[in-house]
């Protein structure tokens, strides 16, 4: 070979080498000697076919004699030693040297390190696998689907591409009649299903879900739609017509318990009112005029439930209070008061025995706790008070102010706000008095105490 050939070979960065028929080396480049990280001398003395996987040898030298007999073009994949001791796939392109005065054709071959390529396309296959299988296994209907599209481009209806086994066992038709067939033929419904929602999908890529009750099959479905390209969407559809089902005996189960709690708070809140004549409804009216409040002050509606629950018993306490103390027509003596201080207490050892989805226990104690210390039992102040208690402490005695007692009569609105704005007012929260004031204005305040 030619001083030139070798300069071209050397610098050529692809293993290149020439081979005799029975596949013995008799010429390799630079970067042949780089991948097997061998020198040229050592190269040539050890057998090309050594570095040949063993389980492609045969292969190998077959395809070399053809090649030689037939000069035909060489193209063949095998596995070849690397200087680290592994094996890498590689692709050897070549034609035959068939030169005048050689005495046998030789091969001239260029090598292709292909084992990452290989080892992309075996993950991709393997992927594919897994996935054909999960598609296959699914629990869910998974469908893939074109659009079609009037003169006019508008979507009128949509073309099932492919199904999984799940379309058969949920919706009820055959694969083999499903695939092909447009939406509206095969549900025959006039109009594709959902024809604006998967339009709307198929064309920006947003993908979306949705729940539905589709009556021609009376079964609840959720369906989630993706667009894998332009005017293509595929759709997962899991049938929750069990799950719907439930959820509406969970809702009917719960509106029975909530009732039988009401009636049950209701009884408690009755059975305190009986002992105390004088201020029967107090806690009736204290619980709405709470949850007006409340809702001004935009409280969330499980704070402002527990407020409502919490008014409608925060007398609870009394009844460990003896009932000619409750039922006394007039003033109460000083030992008498010290007595009936004690019922936010007793509200709060009665209420805390039970297990309530809210603080009630505490709502009861601190109601009567006020926000510059003055308050019972505990002369919380400030931020020690809860929320709901605060709420709760102005309408209870917003509600007392205005009802009729044996010994006095009932104070007018006027009175009332009068007493919380510049009487007590270091003793009540001022976004709740503000609050009061509101209702005050718009005349619910007057309607809730009558």
């Amino acid at each position: 070979m030619s001083p030139e050939f070798h300069y071209a070979f050397d610098n050529i960065p692809l293993p290149v080498l020439i081979l005799d028929a029975k596949g013995h080396c008799e010429f390799v480049n630079r970067a042949r000697l780089d991948f097997t990280g061998r020198r040229m001398q050592d190269e040539l003395e050890w057998g090309w076919l050594e570095d040949v996987h063993p389980e492609d040898r045969a292969t190998y030298v077959n395809s070399c004699r053809i090649a030689c007999r037939t000069a035909a073009p060489v193209r063949m994949e095998y596995r070849l030693r690397y200087r680290d001791g592994s094996y890498r796939s590689v692709l050897e392109s070549g034609r035959v040297l068939d030169e005048e005065g050689d005495p046998e054709p030789r091969i001239l071959g260029v090598c292709t390190d292909v084992t990452d390529v290989r080892n992309f396309m075996e993950a991709l296959t393997n992927s594919e696998r897994r996935f054909r299988s999960l598609y296959e296994c699914m629990s869910e209907v998974v469908a893939l689907h074109r659009l079609i599209r009037d003169e006019r481009g508008v979507p009128v209806d949509y073309r099932i591409l492919d199904v999984n086994p799940a379309f058969e066992r949920i919706i009820g038709f055959p694969r083999s009649r499903a695939i092909g067939s447009t939406a509206s033929d095969l549900y025959g419904t006039g109009d594709a299903p959902y024809i604006s929602v998967y339009a709307q999908v198929a064309e920006t890529g947003q993908s979306f879900a949705f729940d539905t009750y589709y009556p021609p099959l009376r079964k609840h479905f959720r369906i989630s739609v993706f667009s894998p390209e332009h005017d293509t969407f595929a759709t997962v559809t899991s049938d929750i017509t069990l799950w719907k089902e439930a959820e509406v005996r969970l809702a009917e189960n719960y509106a029975r318990l909530r009732g039988l709690f009401d009636s049950i708070v209701t009884a408690f809140s009755c059975i305190v009112e009986k002992r105390d004549p004088y201020t029967g409804g107090h806690q009736r009216r204290s619980a709405a005029l709470a949850e007006a409040i409340a809702a001004l002050l935009r409280v969330d509606d499980d704070t402002k439930e527990s407020i409502r629950i919490a008014a409608l018993l925060h007398d609870i306490g009394n009844v460990e209070i003896p009932s000619q103390i409750l039922n006394k027509p007039g003033p109460l003596s000083e030992a008498e008061f010290e007595i009936v201080k004690t019922h936010p207490t007793a509200g709060f050892e009665i209420l805390s025995g039970i297990e309530f989805p809210w603080p009630l226990a505490e709502i009861v104690l601190q109601h009567h706790e006020r926000l510059d210390g003055s308050g019972y039992p505990t002369g919380l102040s400030g931020d020690s008070i809860r929320r709901e208690a605060k709420i709760l402490a102005v309408a209870d005695v917003a509600e007392a102010m205005a009802s009729h007692r044996p010994y006095r009569p009932a104070h007018d609105l006027d009175t009332v706000m009068r007493y919380f704005r510049e009487t007590a007012r270091d003793a009540f929260d001022p976004a709740v008095v503000s609050a009061l004031g509101e209702l005050r204005d718009n005349g619910l305040l007057g309607r809730i105490l009558g």
